[in-house]
C-alpha cells in the first residue's frame, strides 16, 4: 500500500501547534512523500483533524472514516477558572 488519500489539514504535516499553516481539504500523496526528514529521528507526518483516510495499493485498500477528528489531535480546552494556589492569569 503506497497511496494515501485523506480529508483533513494539509497538504504538509500539521500538528496542533502549527495547524494554522494548513487548510482543510481532500489530499492525496504517496506514503514515502509523507515522511519529513528531521535531523533527530522523531514522530512525523501527522495530519491533524483528519476524519477520512484511505490507504491503497497493490489491489488492496483500507479506509478509516470517523464523524470527528482523529483522537491523536485532542481538542484544545481552556480552563474557565483558576484553582487556588496556581499561577494567577495576567
Amino acid at each position: 500500500m503506497s497511496q494515501v488519500d485523506y480529508y483533513g489539514l494539509g497538504p504538509q504535516e500539521s500538528y496542533v501547534d502549527k495547524r494554522r499553516a494548513s487548510h482543510h481539504g481532500a489530499f492525496s500523496a504517496e506514503v514515502v512523500d509523507l515522511h519529513e526528514d528531521y535531523i533527530r529521528p522523531q514522530e512525523n507526518g501527522s495530519h491533524a483533524d483528519c476524519n477520512k483516510v484511505i490507504v491503497s495499493g497493490g489491489g488492496l485498500s483500507l479506509a478509516v472514516v470517523g464523524p470527528t477528528p482523529s483522537p491523536s489531535t485532542p481538542p484544545v480546552t481552556r480552563r474557565r477558572s483558576w484553582p487556588r494556589g496556581t499561577v494567577t492569569p495576567i
